[in-house]
This record gives C-alpha cells, structure tokens and sequence, in this order.
C-alpha cells in the first residue's frame, strides 16, 4: 500500500538509479583497455567533471526530497528544531526584507552601537511578522531545492552544513559515511572546469575516484531512506476485532465499583487512657457479679442457695472449688 513514506523513499531510490545509470552509461560509452584496465587521457579529463555532476545531482535532490518531507510532516514551523527553521526562515520574504534594511541602515566604519531611529519599528515589524510565520505551515510555493545550501561546490563542508541544517548529522548512519575522496574528487573538477589545468589524473587515481563516486552516491542516498524511516516512523495499523472487543471489556472493567471488605480501625490510645477503660471494665465486671449474686432466682427449677453455691433441677451442684 501506497503511503507518503514509501513515495518519499521511492524518490530516493529513483534519484540513486539516475545517478548511478550515469555512470553506467559512461562506463558503457567507452570500455577500458582489455587487460591493462585503462583509459584513455583524454576520455579521463572528460568524465572527471560528469563524476562530480552525478554526486553534486544525488546531493541536492536527496536534500531537497528530504526538506519536502519535512514540510509535509510538519503541522507548524514552530514544531520544528531550530536549525531546521532557519533554513525554512531564509526563504521568507519579510527575513530577507528584514536583512536588507539592517545592511543599509548599518554603515561599514560606524562603531556606534546605539540603536538607531529605524532599528525598533523595523525590529518589532519582524518579530510580529516572526510570530505569525511560526503559527503557520510552512509555505507550499518555496521549491525545497532552493534550501539547500551549495556555495560554489558540494565539498566535505557543504555536506555537513545542510546535515546541521537537516538534522541528518547526528543520525548514526550518516556518521559512517566516508568522504575521503570528495575533496580530491572537487579538486579536479575545478581544475578541468575552470581551466586550470588540462592534464587528467592518471589512471588508477581515476578509476579510485570512480569507483568512490559510485559508492558515495549509493550510500548516502541509501542513508536518507534509514534516516526518513526513523525520522517519520508510519503509524500504527488499526486494531484487530479482537483487539477492541479486549479493549472494550477493559473499559468496561474500569467502570465497576471495586468492593472492599469493611475494616476494623483500633484507636490508639494513650497509657492513661488505656488505664480508664481497664478500671471501668473491672468496675462493670464487680457489679453485674454483685446484681447476680442479690438477685434471687425466679426460674423454675432453681432454688436459692448459699452465695458460693447454686443447685440445678437436675441434682447438679456447683461451686466454689
């Protein structure tokens, strides 16, 4: 079944296969030398060039997919972390206004820190206009690519830059991947694009750097897939007919009073109370035993005898001793 994630990841995938066709296609277009593995000088000054178009396209794209995500997951720009507001920030016409009038209103040799008379209405301008912007989604006309943040060329600075920016740098997997090879790799593309030299790497420097272009496309733009998964894990499928007919019989449960057994509570008393109620038991004791020994006996069958001794009907007698 088809979700926003799996379309998300799918766009990867795609990204990564026209990348990596690419190369392919180069490969196939002219094969190296039987035996020596090979390439001609001039074929190797010519795809250095397209080595770094393929990665600096998987770079971008892979970013700009994941910024879109991002937007489409995000009810607010105040949910989002600092770092990935920024970015959505620079995009928004009243910052870049803001910025101009604080570049123009401030002059290069002024060392006066005061403020001047158009810093507060400018400065209370962009907080109300800040604190709206927060309340609201982020706009839907920016075109995500333009989030991305490529100086001149996409080096080992770049890449951690949009990272920070993403949230991707403190995923474990990104981590891992090694980028050894990128600053060689954008070395000799200027030199080639720019004219600055017209001599191609030999070749197994340049069979190195093919071979590390291929595998840094696959796993970075495989990196962004984990990194989607985790980031935007899918909800949870819907309960089972069993699972709410449970549920419902512990809703249910919830709802019946729960009986107790009532308890005896003994009161604690003090030593001088405790003496109270043990003089008056033996004071009650001393005169149910006085009424019943002065009472005389109007039962039938028994006879009043002497105050140590009581006769039964029977012939029983009982006593002292």
């Amino acid at each position: 079944m088809a979700t926003p994630i799996t379309d998300t990841l799918n766009e990867l995938d795609l990204v990564k296969r026209s990348c990596l066709n690419l190369l392919e296609d180069l490969r196939r277009f002219h094969p190296a030398a039987p035996g020596s593995n090979a390439y001609p000088e001039t074929y190797r000054l010519l795809v250095i060039p397209l080595l770094y178009a393929a990665w600096e396209r998987c770079f971008t794209l892979c970013n700009a997919i994941a910024w879109r995500r991002l937007r489409e997951e995000c009810p607010a720009a105040a949910n989002l972390k600092s770092t990935e507001r920024a970015a959505w920030l620079m995009q928004a016409g009243f910052y870049q206004s803001f910025a101009k009038k604080l570049l123009n209103a401030a002059g290069a040799a002024e060392e006066d820190t005061r403020p001047k008379r158009s810093h507060f209405p400018t400065l209370a301008e962009f907080l109300g206009e800040l604190d709206k912007w927060s309340s609201l989604p982020l706009d839907q006309s920016v075109q995500t690519n333009s989030l991305v943040m490529t100086f001149s060329n996409v080096n080992v600075d770049v890449v951690t830059l949009n990272a920070e920016a993403l949230g991707i740098s403190n995923f474990p997997a990104f981590g891992e991947i090694k980028f050894g090879r990128l600053h060689s790799l954008v070395g000799h593309r200027n030199n080639i694009g720019h004219g600055g030299t017209l001599a191609a790497p030999d070749n197994s420097e340049f069979t190195e750097l093919w071979d590390f272009t291929e595998r840094l496309i696959e796993v970075y733009s495989e990196t962004f897939k984990s990194w989607i998964c985790a980031r935007f894990p899918p909800p949870l499928p819907p309960p089972t007919k069993a699972q709410r007919l449970l549920q419902i019989g512990r809703e249910f449960l919830r709802t019946l009073p729960h009986s107790r057994a009532p308890t005896c509570r003994v009161p604690i008393l003090s030593a001088s109370e405790r003496s109270w109620v043990a003089l008056g038991y033996r004071v009650r004791t001393n005169l149910a035993q006085t009424q019943l020994q002065s009472f005389p006996s109007r039962a039938a069958g028994v006879r009043s005898f002497p105050q140590d001794t009581l006769v039964t009907s029977d012939g029983d007698m009982g006593g002292k001793g």
